[in-house]
């Protein structure tokens, strides 16, 4: 559990990771259920000059948010002091979440359901790994579940878990542990610049 912890806000922040994983920007296109349930796989702003125009590329938002698998379990949550920070229009989040951002007022509240396709990407089998037991410290006791991090060949961090163990080898999964899955959020604006 130390380790999810310590992955925390990495959910969000890790868009290289879709890169890696060979998943780019998708086409974005928004159906509306209702004012407050978003269905998100694109996204949608105001005219210019319009007085409702909320946030838009360039501006720094802060958001509160909560963010659940399809099933409601919450995978990550801000806390209430310390909002997320990130400026819209940098790549620095999953572009879903950028998206739903987008376009909205100081204290809007919604809720979004985002595709795997523009949140960490579909699960890609050829980032499962196997790697001689010997690859790693002599001191490290691999587990089954366990988040580690591995380096390319830049000297990059990559997270990774470790999916099998066997006395020759340990199997890795390079997939964001998000990758394939929808993503629900329920995001509200507490700060644009």
């Amino acid at each position: 559990m130390r380790n999810y912890v310590l992955v925390g806000r990495v959910f969000l922040l890790l868009g290289a990771i879709v890169l890696i994983a060979g998943c780019g920007k998708q086409e974005v296109k928004i159906g509306l259920d209702d004012e407050k349930n978003v269905k998100l796989s694109g996204s949608s702003v105001p005219e210019k000059g319009s007085e409702k125009m909320g946030a838009q590329k360039g501006s720094k938002v802060k958001v509160q948010y909560t963010g659940k698998l399809a099933d409601g379990t919450i995978f990550d949550k801000s806390q209430d002091n310390d909002p997320l920070k990130f400026t819209l229009g940098s790549g620095s989040i999953i572009p879903g979440f950028e998206n739903a951002v987008e376009g909205m007022q100081l204290n809007e509240e919604k809720q979004v359901i985002i595709a795997a396709t523009d949140a960490y990407g579909e699960r890609n089998e050829g980032l499962v790994r196997e790697f001689p037991n010997s690859a790693f410290p002599e001191d490290f006791v691999p587990q089954k579940g366990m988040m580690i991090s591995l380096g390319d060949p830049s000297g990059k961090a990559i997270p990774a878990t470790i999916v099998e163990v066997s006395q020759e080898n340990v199997k890795v999964d390079l997939n964001h542990p998000l990758a394939g899955k929808e993503l629900v959020f329920d995001i509200k604006v507490v700060s644009v610049e």
